[in-house]
């Protein structure tokens, strides 16, 4: 399974939009070069998205390093139809 970094933030829509404007402006001079960035307006809608379940995986996939969804779901012991909803 390939690994990518990702950035979790919260900020007002505004600004979120504000910053992709110049990364699109300015690419070279990007802050987060090499993340994927997720923006949320609240921790209220990151608390909705990032639930116990997909947290726990997300976990275990950075500290295990599963090669795919299939092993991922045997290391939770899960069925794989569960965890590929999941992620």
């Amino acid at each position: 399974m390939k690994m990518n970094k990702a950035l979790l933030i919260v900020e007002p829509t505004k600004d979120a939009f504000a910053r992709f404007a110049s990364v699109l402006k300015h690419p070279n001079r990007a802050k987060y070069k090499g993340y994927t960035i997720i923006s949320f307006p609240s921790f209220k809608t990151l608390g909705k998205v990032i639930i116990g379940a997909r947290l726990e995986l997300l976990s275990i996939i950075r500290i295990q390093k599963p090669s795919s969804i299939q092993e991922l779901a045997r290391m939770v012991e899960r069925d794989f139809k569960n965890v590929h909803s999941v992620m």
